[in-house]
């Protein structure tokens, strides 16, 4: 008998370290700063593909696959103001980082950006995204941690690309991210001081909070899959990197009424930030990609926020 009894306090001695292990490895990883991390992970462009696919009268849109040496690829759609008599003239960008199923198709809602060059990005995932049983979420979370850590890796490709080009104002590149992707937009600022303002559309920071906010599980399973999905996302935690977007202009555009990201983190992102910071607050609920008015709302206030920050020309683009 007392020979099971060292047995058993043994295992659980054994048991208490493992956990005591993994609850300071997760908080260890939880808080790195990925920073390094995303610059190695972009390394060099191996592969440029940009192919016009139509031409408007007043802009050319092209299709761009990208492509670096460790495999990541960045699929995306530019508009360009058709060239002018100037070939000198270089525009402002807007770098468009939107939803995980909008992606690149976003720039099909801005119908007239005027003189200012648009990016719309894809992610780099490919596979199911919503609706999935506990059974496929745990088959595709190994490809889901690998396109969290590989999406802030694929902007910069993006950025690098966008410097690549003579017509691309290098001084004035504006991300904005719009939904899942401003939960993003605040990594990419800290790691690539190329772009000049950060604009985040309905985004907030607290990823495990705003997981467990959005989950619609049994009682007792919501904490423990929102804390496993907030670990998973850690590397890209916006409240690690918002204060570093600074000196650099930032805009937050939230809805008071959203039911996706809980106020506490919208203001908490803010409250991290560091100056020149402005929020606006709309009288509505999450982002309605399908709403002309809430298109031309966000895009009136964003122009603004853009003018008084001087990144785009008085007529640059028209509100």
């Amino acid at each position: 008998m007392p020979h099971a009894n060292r047995r058993l306090t043994g295992f659980l001695v054994v048991l208490i370290l493992v956990i005591a292990v993994l609850f300071v490895g997760s908080h260890i990883y939880r808080n790195r700063d990925h920073r390094e991390h995303f610059l190695e992970k972009k390394g060099e462009l191996v592969r440029i593909t940009d192919s016009l696919m139509t031409d408007t009268g007043d802009h050319l849109l092209f299709d761009v696959e990208l492509e670096n040496a460790e495999g990541i690829r960045l699929a995306a759609l530019l508009k360009v103001p058709k060239p002018t008599s100037d070939p000198g003239v270089a525009y402002p960008v807007i770098v468009m980082l939107a939803g995980l199923r909008t992606g690149k198709k976003s720039l099909e809602f801005v119908k007239d950006p005027g003189n200012v060059i648009l990016f719309a990005l894809d992610y780099p995932y490919e596979g199911k995204v919503s609706k999935l049983g506990w059974w496929e979420f745990i088959v595709r979370l190994p490809a889901m941690r690998r396109a969290v850590l590989n999406t802030v890796p694929a902007v910069m490709l993006g950025v690098d690309y966008l410097c690549q080009r003579n017509d691309v104002d290098q001084t004035r590149i504006i991300l904005a991210g719009g939904s899942i992707g401003a939960l993003f937009a605040p990594a990419v600022g800290a790691a690539d001081n190329r772009i000049a303002a950060v604009a985040l559309l309905f985004g907030a920071g607290d990823l495990e909070a705003i997981f467990e906010a959005n989950m619609n599980l049994p009682v007792g399973l919501g904490g423990p899959a929102a804390w496993l999905c907030g670990l998973i996302t850690s590397p890209v935690e916006p409240l690690k990197y918002i204060e570093r977007i600074s000196p650099r202009p930032l805009l937050m555009i939230n809805g008071s009424d959203d039911p996706k990201l809980p106020e506490r983190c919208i203001k908490g992102l803010y409250e991290r930030a560091r100056q020149p910071k402005t929020i606006r607050w709309f009288p509505t609920g999450h982002v309605d990609i399908r709403s002309t008015e809430f298109h031309e709302k966000i895009r009136e206030e964003l122009v603004l926020w853009l003018g008084e920050n001087d990144l785009v020309e008085a007529d640059a683009s028209r509100p």
